[in-house]
């Protein structure tokens, strides 16, 4: 099958998440804010080149309301920025929609890493047992209006409450705090996974929904 990439190949923004040698570095909470802003002062100077206020009142969701969400499209088993489903999509579905990866996984790292450019975030997918996909990872920023990586630990708990698990991410050594995302808080097909910055464990790093089901090795009951 012919994969086309369909995602542009490096975005400024990617640099700071560069693998090198196998290893994964997660994007930093100033390399999210430099983004952030540039992106920001790039709006202000559209606006004001065409006769509009450069200081316009913002649309820029509240920390609240982007936890919220995360949490609604983990129930369906989906990140924002993706139609697939963990748990029942195909790594080919993956490929035919999006082309091949930027960084297609490795032994030591089994997540295929796309890029679409600037301010839409990047995601890492992984496949298991019958190439189904398991675990899918966003890190932002994905727009302008949504900061994610703005969010702390203390508003995710004041918000969710403590979460289910706290474990690492066995690639990176962040935090991870684990969340049932449903409304009864008991266990279900998919886990939200917010995975901390490892800089000062505190600004969420990336946003996961996974499938423990689909990521048993195979002959797992």
């Amino acid at each position: 099958m012919d994969r086309k990439a369909k995602f542009l190949p490096v975005s400024v923004l990617s640099l700071s998440l560069l693998l090198g040698a196998g290893t994964f570095t997660a994007p930093t909470q100033a390399d999210a804010a430099q983004a952030y802003a540039t992106a920001k002062a790039v709006t202000a100077s559209a606006k004001a080149s065409t006769g509009h206020s450069a200081v316009a009142k913002t649309t820029q969701k509240s920390h609240n309301e982007v936890v919220d969400e995360a949490v609604k499209l983990a129930r369906k088993g989906k990140v924002r920025g993706s139609e697939f489903v963990v748990g029942k999509t195909l790594i080919d579905e993956v490929y035919e929609k999006w082309g091949d990866p930027n960084y297609p996984a490795e032994p030591d790292f089994p997540y295929d890493r796309y890029i679409p450019g600037m301010m839409h975030g990047e995601f890492f997918v992984a496949a298991g047992r019958g190439d189904v996909v398991y675990d899918i990872q966003v890190t932002g920023p994905q727009a302008v209006d949504h900061p994610l990586q703005e969010v702390t630990k203390a508003e995710l708990i004041k918000q969710l409450g403590k979460p289910n698990k706290v474990t690492k991410d066995p690639f990176t050594g962040e935090k991870v705090l684990t969340y049932h995302p449903y409304k009864d808080k008991k266990p279900g097909k998919y886990e939200l996974r917010f995975i901390l910055s490892k800089k000062d464990n505190k600004h969420v790093s990336r946003v996961s929904v996974y499938s423990p089901e689909a990521a048993k090795p195979m002959g797992a009951d």
